[in-house]
């Protein structure tokens, strides 16, 4: 699982901030579905979940961005001596 997560902070640099706005580039949606379905092409996935938020977010609210899950049928190899 990949995530990005934080605090909409209420300074910067010394100047109030009330809000923060968050956009995504045109061409987001297609280049995730593109990386989507090149890892569901190349590995056992048996569920795979995207996403990236756009749009206002007040001061001081935690705010997730964008993150993304992959759920494989293949449990991870154990470590010798674990």
């Amino acid at each position: 699982m990949a995530l990005f997560v934080g605090t909409v902070r209420n300074h910067d640099g010394g100047a109030d901030v009330d809000q923060l706005g968050y956009s995504a580039h045109p061409s987001a949606e297609d280049e995730m579905r593109r990386i989507a379905e090149k890892v569901v092409s190349e590995y056992p996935v048996r569920a795979l979940a995207a996403v990236h938020r756009v749009g206002i977010s007040a001061s001081g609210t935690w705010r997730s961005s964008s993150a993304c899950r992959v759920r494989t049928g293949v449990r991870p190899s154990r470590r010798a001596g674990s």
